[in-house]
C-alpha cells in the first residue's frame, strides 16, 4: 500500500488508536498486513478532527505537512485551571472572580494578544522533551520542571461563540502551537482562568474536515476508495 488517508479521528481515542483501528480493520477485512502505517499531528484523546495516515514509503513525506498551516475549533470554558489545560485533567484552581466581560470586550482581547507571532508555553502535559524525557511522562511522575515559552504564529483568531462562561474561538495556526494554551492564556489574561473543554481540528492546509473518511467509512467501503496518492 501507499499514499495518504485523511481521517476524522474521534473524540476518545489517541492517534495511535486510530492507526490501530485502520489495521485492523485492514487485516481482518481486506486481508492487508501493512506495517508501515503513521500519522502527521497528534490530536489529543479528547479533540477529533483531521489526521493524516501514510502508508508504505509515504511515511517519509510527513515533512510536507510541517509548515502548512492547521485550522481548529475550541470551546473554553472560563473558572477553573486544570493541570491538562483541557477537560480531561483535574482542577488545581478556581477563579474568585466572574468577570463577565461583553463580547466586544472579549473579542478585542483576543486579537490583541493573539495574532501574528507570540511567545506561547506549552502546557505541563504536552509531548515537549526535556533532558530527553517528556513533559506529560515528567508531570504525571508528579516531578518539578520548568517548560521555556517558544515563538509561534497565529496567522488568524476568531471569537465565534460567547455565552459566559463558554466562549468558542476559530483560529489557523503555526506548527507547534497549542490551542490549549491560547485558551488557557485567554483566562489569564482575563483573570478568569480557563480550560479547554472541546477541540477540533478542521484543516491541515487543503486538507479539510470535509473530505475525511471517518474509521467507519473504511469499515464498509474498500480502503482504495480513501486513498489519495498525490499532494494536489
Amino acid at each position: 500500500m501507499k499514499g495518504f488517508c485523511i481521517v476524522n479521528k474521534p473524540i476518545g481515542i489517541t492517534s495511535f488508536d486510530a492507526i490501530r483501528q485502520v489495521k485492523k480493520i485492514l487485516r481482518e477485512k481486506e486481508n492487508i498486513i501493512e506495517k508501515k502505517i503513521g500519522h502527521a499531528g497528534t490530536l489529543d484523546p479528547f479533540a477529533n478532527g483531521v489526521l493524516i495516515l501514510a502508508f508504505g514509503r509515504y511515511t517519509k513525506l510527513f515533512f510536507l505537512f510541517d509548515d502548512m498551516p492547521k485550522e481548529y475549533t475550541a470551546l473554553g470554558v472560563f473558572g477553573e485551571m486544570r493541570d491538562t489545560d483541557d477537560v480531561e485533567g483535574n482542577i488545581i484552581k478556581k477563579s474568585d472572580i466572574n468577570n463577565k466581560l461583553s463580547f466586544e470586550e472579549l473579542e478585542k482581547i483576543i486579537k490583541e494578544n493573539f495574532k501574528g507571532n507570540i511567545l506561547q508555553k506549552p502546557p505541563t502535559y504536552s509531548a515537549k522533551k526535556i533532558n530527553g524525557k517528556r513533559a506529560y511522562d515528567l508531570a504525571r511522575d508528579n516531578q518539578s520542571f520548568e517548560l521555556k515559552a517558544s515563538e509561534v504564529c497565529i496567522n488568524s483568531i476568531e471569537l465565534l461563540e460567547y455565552d459566559y462562561p463558554y466562549f468558542k474561538i476559530k483560529t489557523s495556526v503555526s506548527k507547534g502551537t497549542y490551542i490549549r494554551s491560547i485558551i488557557r492564556d485567554i483566562g489569564n489574561i482575563t483573570g478568569n482562568l480557563a480550560y479547554t473543554k472541546e477541540l477540533t481540528r478542521v484543516s491541515i492546509g487543503n486538507y479539510n474536515i470535509n473530505i475525511a473518511c471517518t474509521i467507519e467509512d473504511i469499515e464498509k467501503t474498500k480502503y482504495s476508495h480513501f486513498l489519495k496518492c498525490s499532494m494536489t
